[in-house]
Order: structure tokens, then C-alpha cells, then sequence
């Protein structure tokens, strides 16, 4: 019979003295390639002590902050940050977020970039992190006001069809179809054998609402963009940046191509799972269904991924993306 086994750490940002425990209430870890921020929260009794003092004593905002789960002496670290704030009630609750939280507090410069590579912005404020960066053209950015690292990267995301993320230390960054986390690897689930239940929906190509997006900045800072098709209802939206395209044909021949790759059948949807086999975002869900031909062999990218730890178990829910080859 597998025990439910926990290690939590954290390094005091005033002292640099390290405390560490393995209880805890609950454990709610939320990790996804589409945001910018993991977040963890925990919760532990108000009279867990440390050296005979109770654990609020040295626990603060900032302090670094490390959780492994798992079974037996099996654990994984699946959390890394900081703490962003404790309660004073009780039971005690600890909010944490991932290196993100670091990026929120440093500060961007007000500045005119005519002409701006993400990789260029990327190494001017991340030298410290190990990143994977695409070399991708923004054309002209303005930074108007005293603002911070994080904030600049959402406004990237939410003007241009980037994603950013971290995972195992590594800061991802550049177009959605062409980031590969490293290490990625391949978790098979069977039906009826390895995972609890699904919500997982099949959808025919004919019924997929899907309009693709295809955007590129010339030299001269021009912004195109072309949709296809250009006026639909409630669809989907895939956006693609093209640095190479030149003209509106280009974004046409573009968009076209990417509505006949992605307007497929499709699976959508999470999978609740135990514990182990772990999977992390970015790796490959491999589904076994031999009563269900059409999810049967089927490989999806983890897009995102929920862990839950408390007395009742080790759960992770697993959201499907992209489908792959």
C-alpha cells in the first residue's frame, strides 16, 4: 500500500535559515503554458511547530518556498517560488507564486525600442534565468512609465501571439507553435488502469468553429493582419505571428493552410489522475481507450496541469491541448 509523503522547505529571504516540514492539510498547485504565474496554496494546522515554536514564527512574504509530493520515498519537486502572503487564522494558509513573483517586483525602465527583438528585451532583464527564446520582431515598443518586468511581458502576450512561462527553472518564451520544453516526455493513460475519470468531448473537423489569425510587422513598423475566415460566430481564435511575411497574400496563403491543419477532429477537455505516473504541462499525454476508437492512440500536449495533496489522496487533473503526431 503506497503512504501519501510530503517535504516542504523554506528559506527565509531576511535570515537565509531553512526550515522544513512534511505535514501538511492541503496542497493546491496550479501550473499551465498559458499563464505567466503558477500558483501553489497550502494549508497547514495553526499548531504545526518547528524547533517547538509554531511554523507562522518563520514563515514570511518572500521567503523562498519548495514543495515535493508523492508516495513512499517517490517525490517530486512540483513547486518552486515564493510566498506571497500568510494568514494570521486558523487553519494557517500560504499563497505562493512561481518566479514569476520575482519579475512583478522588478522594474522596467521607461524606454523607445524603434525596433525591438524579444530575445534582445529578454537578455537585457533576464541574464540571471536560463532561457529558451524565439527571435521574434515587435517592431516599435514604447515603455511609457515606470512599470515592472512581469507587466511588460503581459502586455507582450496580450498584444502579440506569444506565450511565456516558466518550468524546471527555465524561462520559455516566443510563438505558442513553436515552443518545446526540454525534457519533454511521453505519460501513457488507460482507460479503466491508470486514471479515475474524464471530461474528455470528441468533436468532428465539420462542427470545429475555428478562425486562424496570421499577423506580421514590417520594417518600417506596418502591422498586417489577415483572418480566415474573416467573419465568423463564437469561433476559436489561433493567432500566428509570421516575422518572414512581406504582404497580405503572404498572411492569406498563411491563414488558409493553418484553418486546413487545425480544423480537425478534435479532443478536448482534463483527466483526473492519481498521483503517479507523474505528468508535467508541456509533456505528452498518450491515451489508451479501446472502447472509445476515437480517443484510442491519441497523443495531446499537456497544457496544463492541477495538483491536489491532502488526506484524501494525490490527484492531478490534466487539461488537453494541442494534438499531436
Amino acid at each position: 500500500m503506497f503512504v501519501l509523503n510530503c517535504y516542504i522547505s523554506i528559506k527565509s529571504a531576511k535570515t537565509q535559515q531553512t526550515v522544513s516540514y512534511d505535514y501538511v492539510s492541503d496542497v493546491n498547485i496550479i501550473t499551465s503554458l498559458k499563464s505567466f504565474t503558477d500558483t501553489c496554496k497550502l494549508i497547514v494546522p495553526r499548531k504545526l511547530k518547528y524547533k517547538g515554536k509554531d511554523i507562522t514564527n518563520y514563515i514570511r512574504r518572500n521567503d523562498a518556498i519548495e514543495v515535493q509530493l508523492g508516495y513512499d520515498d517517490r517525490l517530486n519537486t512540483l513547486f518552486k517560488g515564493y510566498i506571497k502572503t500568510v494568514s494570521t487564522g486558523t487553519p494557517v494558509v500560504i499563497e505562493c507564486e512561481n518566479e514569476a513573483w520575482k519579475l512583478k517586483q522588478t522594474p522596467g525602465t521607461p524606454k523607445l525600442y524603434p525596433s525591438l527583438k524579444l530575445s534582445d528585451f529578454i537578455a537585457e532583464y533576464m541574464s540571471n534565468y536560463e532561457c529558451v527564446t524565439a527571435d521574434v520582431n515587435l517592431g516599435e515598443v514604447r515603455i511609457k512609465n515606470e512599470t515592472t518586468v512581469a507587466k511588460v511581458f503581459a502586455y507582450f502576450q496580450k498584444n502579440y501571439p506569444l506565450r511565456f512561462f516558466f518550468k524546471d527553472d527555465i524561462f520559455y518564451a516566443g510563438l505558442p507553435s513553436a515552443l518545446i520544453v526540454n525534457e519533454q516526455k511521453t505519460v501513457n493513460f488507460e482507460t479503466g488502469y491508470n486514471y479515475i475519470s474524464d471530461t474528455l468531448k470528441y468533436t468532428c473537423a465539420d462542427d470545429v468553429n475555428l478562425q486562424i489569425i496570421s499577423k506580421a510587422i514590417l520594417k518600417d513598423n506596418t502591422n498586417l493582419e489577415w483572418k480566415e475566415p474573416i467573419k465568423v460566430d463564437g469561433a476559436e481564435v489561433r493567432t500566428f505571428y509570421l516575422p518572414g511575411a512581406k504582404t497580405i497574400d503572404d498572411l492569406k496563403v498563411h491563414s488558409k493552410e493553418m484553418l486546413l491543419k487545425y480544423k480537425v477532429d478534435k479532443m478536448e477537455g482534463d483527466l483526473l489522475a492519481f498521483g503517479e505516473p507523474l505528468i508535467t504541462k508541456g509533456d505528452i499525454v498518450h491515451l489508451f481507450d479501446d472502447d472509445s476508437i476515437e480517443r484510442n492512440d491519441k497523443k495531446f500536449i499537456a497544457e496544463s496541469v492541477n495538483y491536489r495533496f491532502n488526506k484524501d489522496g494525490f490527484r492531478q487533473s490534466v487539461k488537453l491541448g494541442d494534438q499531436v503526431a
